[in-house]
């Protein structure tokens, strides 16, 4: 859990997915591996972005899972988005921002979907698969971005990955 994720340019076309009856053009932008713990994880039910991206994981790795940080932050998420505080005025605020994450799940299989569920906070996870751009097919005005970056935060500052293995605790699932 103390690395940094992987984030590889390589090349990927653009390919049609399809979630809950509608379809998706998915815009591979980096490849992408993380090891993370996860500190909070929603799930979605309802609506077209709930079917394309049934769950998010706020992640959390590096010196944020160490002393002086570990037990000092707190996580919650709402709205796609996930907050994080601390009382502890003498934590490095860069160090949180670049070292924890809302990352919306996009599994590639049913397999994977029903897994990703399982997910709960504590969990030590590994993220395999894509950073991903998308855009509606049948709804033309949907469109969902990733970040490229941990340096950012707020909206536009989450990674979209499009799963293709998972690794829960010890147990690989693709």
């Amino acid at each position: 859990m103390s690395t940094e994720p992987i984030q590889t340019a390589e090349k990927k076309e653009p390919f049609e997915f399809s979630a809950g009856g509608s379809r998706f053009r998915v815009v591979p932008r980096c490849r992408w591996d993380e090891s993370a713990r996860v500190v909070s994880e929603k799930a979605y039910h309802f609506g077209e972005t709930a079917s394309l991206i049934p769950e998010d994981y706020a992640l959390a790795w590096g010196p944020v899972l160490q002393p002086p940080y570990a037990g000092r932050i707190h996580f919650s998420q709402v709205a796609r988005f996930y907050m994080w505080g601390t009382s502890d005025g003498a934590l490095d605020r860069r160090t949180i921002v670049t070292h924890t994450a809302n990352t919306h799940i996009i599994p590639s299989s049913s397999g994977l979907r029903r897994v990703a569920a399982c997910v709960r906070g504590g969990d030590d996870v590994r993220l395999e698969g894509w950073l991903v751009d998308v855009d509606g097919i049948d709804d033309p005005a949907f469109h969902w971005r990733t970040s490229t970056t941990r340096e950012d935060e707020g909206p536009g500052g989450c990674e979209t990955v499009y799963l293709t293995r998972l690794t829960i605790n010890e147990r690989v699932y693709e």
